[in-house]
């Protein structure tokens, strides 16, 4: 029986960081696109929100795949 919630446990836990790692990686590029069309549309504010944004979103997603 315990195998199984080991398993069990080890099963939602790569279900986490899998649906992390995919919303960091869509953040990060929503965010780049919008930052895009903002900054072609002369909203250099928003773009620079942003870029803040994808900015976090990938560098926290860095930390999480590199970290040892």
């Amino acid at each position: 029986m315990p195998e199984k919630q080991e398993h069990s446990s080890m099963g939602k836990s790569n279900l986490v960081v899998g649906l992390s790692t995919i919303g960091a990686l869509v953040t990060g590029i929503a965010g780049l696109a919008i930052a895009f069309i903002s900054f072609c549309m002369s909203n250099r504010l928003e773009a620079a929100v942003c870029l803040g944004a994808a900015a976090l979103a990938f560098g926290l997603l860095a930390n999480a795949v590199f970290r040892r």
